[in-house]
């Protein structure tokens, strides 16, 4: 009903800010969740004016700006305190800010224990994974177990998952 991009780019960016507006005011009663439609608007709003061109022609940069943009608005999505935001960012990004979210020996203690998945992180962000699965697919050396990790993902989700319901409050 709102014409979608049919009438222009200002009506376009019009339509795409009521619509990730209204997204943000449904998923919540406070200020972070129109925030969040709002800060998603200002990054789809940037590629649908042309940083999507530059993505497109960079395929491991594109990989690297989704990361990066999901994560950050997935964190103006769940801390509702907009004080506690603030120092969430101006913790992650110290340059920003005054504080500082890491202990000197940080780095090294989570590169010791987490190494291995970031290797696979940058494994699977090759192309060699995804032509291996296509040619054996059918084999059940391959789909079983990716159906193993998928249920390891699921139970290690479920007992983790002790926080109350994230809507408990709209």
């Amino acid at each position: 009903p709102l014409g979608g991009n049919r009438k222009g780019e200002g009506r376009t960016v019009f339509n795409m800010a009521v619509v990730f507006f209204l997204t943000g005011v449904w998923h919540g009663s406070t200020i972070n969740f129109p925030l969040w439609g709002v800060v998603l608007l200002v990054f789809i709003a940037l590629e649908k004016l042309g940083l999507r061109r530059f993505l497109d022609r960079h395929r491991v940069l594109s990989h690297i700006y989704l990361l990066f943009v999901i994560v950050q608005t997935w964190v103006v999505f769940r801390i509702t305190d907009l004080s506690h935001l603030a120092a969430y960012f101006r913790r992650l990004y110290p340059l920003f800010g005054t504080h500082s979210a890491v202990s000197s020996g940080d780095f090294l203690k989570y590169a010791a224990q987490f190494w291995w998945l970031f290797a696979l992180g940058v494994l699977f962000c090759l192309p060699y994974p995804r032509r291996f699965y296509e040619k054996h697919r059918t084999s059940a050396l391959v789909w079983l177990p990716l159906f193993g990790a998928f249920w390891l993902c699921v139970y290690l989700i479920s007992i983790s998952a002790g926080n109350a319901f994230l809507y408990f409050n709209f």
